[in-house]
């Protein structure tokens, strides 16, 4: 078992074996394997993985983080997966972008089977490379590019220089835009302004008929005024 000292800097006063509830036996305390209950200086409980040390809150947190030391089978055949590993490192050594893409398209050429019998697809090709490639080691040689010669015995035919590879990327970038898609975008937000001005235009609207209202109501105030001091002086001067 890891023995460990502090957690978080905070020094380990006791350390016991963990008891809690499991999901079958819910009306009792129950130990849980290879999992230590820490009690800390500052009165918190943590719980640790006897495998490696790894320190979390709660017990079903360390139950859950053990499922990491359990030797799984794996997906396909070791053959099948060392075939992709194979397969994507090669063109991933060309310096392509889509060498996942190319890589699904070669492997269907060959006819390596899937699980279900579909087609190998980019994605499905990156997932399991992913996983895998450290696990099976496969060696590919590095691809060569070779210049051609001119028929001359002593001229070199000139090539002209080629572009930079795009950086290596399974899941792809975001290509440059093209002219569809700058106009497309314009379209959008000309409509958008369009709405925006119509919706200017309606609170202006709006802002004219209130003072309409207001300079209205405020003549009518006036007159009624001069009215009553024009009725004051007649009977009570």
């Amino acid at each position: 078992m890891k023995i460990i000292t502090h957690v978080d800097g905070i020094e380990v006063l006791e350390r016991q074996q963990a008891y809690g509830t499991h999901p079958r036996w819910r009306d009792r305390q129950v130990p849980f394997s290879n999992v230590t209950e820490l009690l800390l200086t500052n009165g918190e409980t943590r719980y640790m993985c006897d495998v490696c040390g790894h320190v979390r809150n709660t017990i079903q947190s360390v139950v859950a983080h053990m499922g990491s030391h359990t030797e799984r089978e794996p997906e396909y055949p070791v053959e099948t997966l060392k075939a992709i590993i194979r397969t994507v490192k090669k063109f991933k050594n060309t310096g392509v972008r889509n060498y996942c893409e190319l890589a699904a398209a070669e492997l269907n050429r060959k006819g390596v089977a899937t699980l279900n019998g579909e087609k190998w697809i980019s994605e499905q090709v990156s997932r399991l490379y992913g996983v895998y490639k450290d696990k099976y080691r496969v060696a590919v040689p590095p691809q060569r590019s070779s210049s051609p010669v001119s028929p001359a015995p002593a001229v070199e035919e000139q090539q002209p220089p080629a572009p930079a590879p795009a950086p290596a990327s399974c899941a792809g970038k975001p290509s440059t835009p093209t002219a569809e898609d700058v106009v497309r975008r314009i379209t959008e937000l000309n409509d958008r302004l369009s709405d925006i001005t119509a919706e200017l235009e309606q609170l202006a609207a709006d802002v004219s008929f209130v003072m309409g209202e207001r300079v209205a109501v405020d003549a009518e105030v006036i007159d009624k005024a001069k009215k009553y001091d024009e009725l004051q002086r007649k009977f009570f001067s």
